[in-house]
């Protein structure tokens, strides 16, 4: 009889196949599918931290750099792309991981937190309206102008006029986000 040896993702141990516990696969072609020890899937599916074995694998990629891409928020969230998975750690520390049926899907998802306002940065435009209609306008962590509704039959195109001026004078074209005091999403100017 020939055990064949694997070595788990998370504990870096290596075993026999008959402790494999899981496997994490990839859809590309680059990427090598990733085993879990059955010790290890049991742990995770004890954690109150991980939602189950496959978050604590791509967790494991992730203290080592290895993912693609990632954003958080202020407000601590967390998330990062492998290939078709998304990781997710909340600001209680909580993770988990979504599979996807493929690359694109994951990295459509990915986009769409990201345009949620999850990829705000302070160096991004900022237009931020107020409760009476009028927006304030902000421009690489700097606040460049006031538009107010009396002045303006369409305040809101008059904003985003003045950070495309402002893209084409600095050479600098950065996010450009829509703000209140409750949601953030990114927007186009052009």
């Amino acid at each position: 009889m020939v055990i064949t040896p694997f070595k788990c993702i998370v504990c870096s141990k290596w075993k026999g196949e008959h402790h494999l516990g899981e496997t994490l696969h990839f859809v590309d072609d680059s990427s090598t599918d990733l085993d879990i020890c059955d010790e290890c899937v049991e742990e995770a599916e004890e954690s109150r931290k991980f939602e189950g074995a496959y978050a604590r694998a791509l967790y494991e990629l992730d203290m080592d750099g290895m993912e693609e891409d990632y954003m958080s928020s202020e407000w601590g969230d967390y998330v990062a792309l492998f290939g078709n998975w998304l990781l997710y750690c909340d600001s209680q520390g909580f993770v988990t991981a979504e599979e996807f049926r493929s690359v694109e899907a994951a990295v459509e998802h990915f986009t769409i937190i990201h345009d949620e306002g999850m990829g705000y940065h302070e160096e991004d435009a900022t237009i931020y309206a107020d409760n009476w209609g009028n927006y304030q306008v902000s421009f690489d962590g700097k606040h460049i102008a006031n538009v107010r509704r009396e002045d303006y039959e369409n305040p809101l195109r008059r904003a985003k006029a003045i950070i495309s001026v402002e893209m084409r004078k600095s050479g600098f074209f950065p996010n450009v986000w829509l703000t209140d005091d409750r949601t953030a999403r990114r927007i186009e100017v052009w």
